[in-house]
């Protein structure tokens, strides 16, 4: 007799169903576990490759250049002249209070003297920082025994004074006359209180040539109290008596004041 064929639905035939609908289960459940940690680094990814592309099409960084570096270059090749006919043949190119200052300082140094400075004090009023600018006082202090140089005292005493004051202290004691007493006025701007200055510019006066000049400084001296000034008054007495002769004992009253 033959054997009779197992049912479809069978306890038989369903084992292997349930093994493969485990397996499927299993691995519908490790799918979700590992598939949210591998897909996270996608996106940064792509946005960093994004980046690098958009990096790469703009090219390297590059500061905006300056329209004047021209005529800075021509300055500080000491080539006024052609930095002047720079700015002239470029009328609207820069800042103007950029364009001041450099007309300003190729003006000094072509000995245009007062309108050099009248350029140089419009610039720094437009804009202070420009004092800065490491070539504005060796040019204004260059040009400061100038008859023209009168306007370079307040930029001297104003916009200027910090960077100034030591050498017009220096010129206050050292220099020619009209040098010396533009430095006095200029540090007296920025310290009115402050007399020694005005002290060690009359001292060297005590000690030129001209009768007359060295009698005023003696009657300043002795007014001002200068006790400082005791050994250049003793000096300026044993000159001679023609260099002496307009003195009218005034160095004799100063040292009397003095002692």
């Amino acid at each position: 007799m033959a054997p009779t064929a197992a049912p479809l639905n069978g306890p038989v035939n369903r084992r292997p169903m349930i093994l493969a609908g485990g397996a499927l289960a299993v691995g519908l459940v490790v799918g979700l576990v590992v598939a949210p940690r591998g897909a996270a680094p996608t996106a940064p990814a792509v946005e960093a490759d994004a980046a690098d592309a958009a990096d790469a099409a703009a090219g390297p960084f590059e500061p905006p250049d300056d329209p004047l570096s021209d005529v800075d270059a021509l300055l500080d090749g000491e080539q006024s002249q052609a930095a002047l006919s720079w700015l002239e043949a470029h009328a609207d190119v820069g800042r103007p209070e950029r364009r001041l200052l450099l007309r300003g300082l190729a003006r000094l140094a072509e000995g245009q003297v007062e309108t050099g400075i009248a350029d140089l004090a419009a610039a720094l009023q437009g804009d202070p920082a420009l004092a800065r600018d490491a070539r504005v006082l060796p040019a204004l202090l260059a040009v400061l025994k100038h008859r023209d140089a009168e306007g370079a005292v307040p930029l001297l005493g104003g916009p200027l004074a910090g960077a100034a004051e030591k050498p017009l202290r220096e010129l206050a004691a050292t220099a020619r006359h009209r040098e010396r007493w533009r430095a006095v006025e200029a540090l007296e701007l920025k310290h009115p209180d402050d007399h020694a200055p005005r002290l060690a510019a009359l001292r060297r006066d005590l000690r030129a040539g001209g009768c007359e000049l060295r009698k005023k400084a003696a009657r300043a001296l002795g007014e001002l109290g200068d006790k400082e000034a005791l050994p250049d008054l003793r000096r300026a007495k044993n000159r001679s008596f023609f260099d002496n002769l307009c003195m009218d004992g005034e160095i004799d009253r100063a040292i009397r004041k003095l002692n």
